[in-house]
């Protein structure tokens, strides 16, 4: 069997779904435990990224008109 790497951010969304949901994916999604350090991440995004990288459009490029 081969280890997978995760990234954090699949890290801590793999913790979410299995030790602390259960393995229930729509409760990982209803969480509200909104003072756990690792709810921001539970998504498998990294709030602090945000805007960062150009795949849904990159804001910082002004079209010409």
């Amino acid at each position: 069997m081969r280890n997978k790497i995760l990234t954090p951010v699949k890290a801590i969304r793999s913790w979410c779904v299995k030790r602390c949901m259960a393995g229930q994916l729509k409760e990982v999604r209803l969480c509200d435990d909104k003072e756990c350090p690792l709810y921001p991440y539970r998504m498998k995004k990294n709030p602090n990224r945000r805007g960062i990288g150009g795949k849904n459009g990159d804001s910082s490029k002004k079209e010409a008109t």
